[in-house]
């Protein structure tokens, strides 16, 4: 059974966030070991129902013998300062049996010192309290925004970023550091975005706004997911998201599954 805890009501559908209380159930009758996984992010994490994906990848994937039980708690923007704050999470976290607890701090966090204390500060707490439930804490590695938007040249990021290389340079290099003294592991997302860019530029990641995911590069990052949660290449599924077109799912699931390692 693969059970989907997520915001899927008329008022939290797809580019918006929250935490739902109504469970969501899709068939996996032959699984032989269930994970369960708290997404505690932003708009990175709950655009495009990523989430969603990953049940949806589970679930058309024939070798799959994963079941995945997902929950996300997002605030769109919010740092994980935020997100600790807000009365919603705390109990998200502890009254429920997690495997994984996957932390995603605002994408920009690691450009600055003040934004680096702050994220090592809550991301501290959130794998100690993580801890005591028995779960393993996965940073969600972020990708740059896009080169060539108005971005790079506002004043608070021109003196610290020269382009999005620099950008993604930064955010690994920092968030290394940050599993290391946390003893977490990094999900590389950001790294096969990357990868998908210079290898793929006619594959578009990007939303309009140089920042978020499309529809492809949530897909992406939804394979990127599965792969590391259940430790399974997601060449074999059958599911591509309403909207995208057989052949650039393809290189996607491909790239997810053979690329960047």
């Amino acid at each position: 059974m693969l059970t989907l805890l997520f915001p899927m009501d008329n008022t939290q559908q797809n580019n918006k966030g929250g935490i739902s209380p109504r469970i969501l159930t899709a068939n996996k009758t032959d699984a032989s070991v269930t994970i369960s996984v708290l997404f505690i992010g932003n708009s990175y994490t709950f655009y495009n129902n990523m989430p969603q994906m990953i049940i949806d990848i589970a679930n058309s994937d024939p070798g799959n013998k994963v079941a995945l039980e997902l929950q996300s708690i997002t605030i769109g923007g919010a740092t994980l300062e935020q997100l600790w704050k807000d009365p919603r999470t705390l109990p998200a976290l502890k009254n429920r049996h997690w495997d994984y607890v996957i932390l995603q701090e605002q994408s920009t966090w690691a450009m600055f010192d003040d934004n680096r204390k702050k994220t090592r500060e809550y991301a501290a707490n959130f794998t100690n309290e993580a801890r005591q439930i028995g779960a393993k804490t996965l940073i969600y590695q972020t990708w740059p925004r896009k080169q060539g938007t108005s971005w790079y040249k506002e004043a608070q990021f021109a003196s610290a970023l020269k382009d999005s290389n620099h950008m993604q340079s930064i955010t690994a290099s920092q968030t290394k550091f940050l599993a290391d003294l946390i003893q977490a592991k990094v999900v590389p997302v950001s790294d096969y975005w990357m990868f998908t860019i210079d290898q793929h530029p006619d594959l578009e990641l990007y939303d309009k706004d140089g920042s978020h995911p499309s529809l492809l590069g949530s897909y992406l990052t939804a394979l990127i997911f599965y792969r590391t949660l259940t430790d399974r290449a997601p060449q074999e599924t059958a599911y591509i998201p309403a909207g995208l077109e057989e052949m650039p799912a393809a290189q996607i699931k491909k790239i997810a599954s053979y690329g960047k390692n």
